[in-house]
């Protein structure tokens, strides 16, 4: 049946001087995403999801990209991820672990389009996992295994989201998600791949774009893909985030402000949806009180 996808890469001709012609990828814009999927007729209305989306057929496939599957293909060829797999190793192998994680490479690197300056995108599976490797993160960055992203490249990250929040509190809120590190001068990325949601497989109606806070009972998939919170609220449940940015934004106890589109599903319940598109403009969810009960 058809999917919907984001466009992010694209390839074009290039004919480097003296080198003959060939083929590479560009990553695209959010913008030039959009306006590629409007010129080929991909962007339909998702009625699942009740919003505007790029969509494609299984027949359109030609090769499909398996983060775990290809993961260990990248690794042969790629000496920066060798030495990030073995700084990884205490996580890998460490006694916390008692199953060996799943993990795969995604972004530049996974398609082979990657520079000498490219991030190392990490995918973790399981949000188990996720969490045991967030407190390596933590643990690792205390005793200067690893570093911490400089102002610069958190300047850089924040414009690359181009979310609404302001710089200080985009920053607030990162520093304390230990999912992001620099090794061998390499910026690391990781995102977790889980069981989604019960509420991803139902059918979603848009009613308001709303500004609302809330108190946060439940973040244990806080770091999912979608993230999602449960909260107390007279008019929702859940607060479900579909882009990366607030992925990891609170913990249970503290009180949250959400602008996002209230939605209403199949069984009656409501939630408010962040993330209707990668950069959630206007939309946001930020901690307002990190110690409300």
């Amino acid at each position: 049946s058809p999917f919907a996808v984001t466009p992010r890469y694209f390839q074009v001709l290039e004919t480097p001087r003296g080198r003959g012609s060939g083929t590479a990828w560009r990553k695209l814009t959010t913008a030039q995403a959009h306006e590629l999927s409007a010129a080929t007729g991909i962007l339909q209305h998702c009625y699942w999801r009740d919003v505007p989306l790029p969509i494609l057929s299984p027949e359109a496939v030609i090769r499909h990209w398996r983060p775990e599957d290809e993961f260990q293909n990248v690794l042969a060829r790629d000496i920066s991820l060798q030495r990030l797999l073995a700084l990884l190793d205490d996580w890998l192998t460490g006694p916390a672990n008692a199953e060996q994680p799943s993990v795969g490479i995604t972004g530049s690197r996974l398609i082979g389009a990657s520079n000498p300056n490219s991030d190392a995108d990490i995918v973790v599976y399981g949000v188990d996992q996720m969490l045991l490797l967030r407190e390596w993160v933590r643990e690792s960055l205390a005793c200067g295994d690893i570093r911490a992203l400089d102002e610069e490249q958190w300047r850089a990250t924040f414009a690359r989201r181009g979310t609404s929040l302001e710089f200080d509190e985009y920053l607030w809120h990162e520093r304390r998600k230990y999912n992001k590190f620099t090794a061998d001068r390499m910026r690391v990325d990781v995102s977790c791949v889980a069981q989604p949601p019960a509420s991803w497989k139902q059918v979603g109606q848009k009613l308001a774009l709303i500004q609302a806070s809330a108190l946060v009972v439940d973040a244990s998939q806080a770091f999912a893909t979608p993230a999602e919170y449960s909260v107390e609220h007279e008019r929702f449940s859940k607060v479900v985030a579909y882009t990366a940015t607030f992925v990891g934004q609170a913990t249970a106890g503290e009180r949250i402000e959400v602008q996002g589109w209230l939605e209403q599903l199949a069984d009656g319940t409501r939630q408010v949806v962040v993330g209707t598109s990668r950069e959630a403009c206007g939309e946001w969810i930020r901690v307002i009180d990190a110690d409300a009960t």
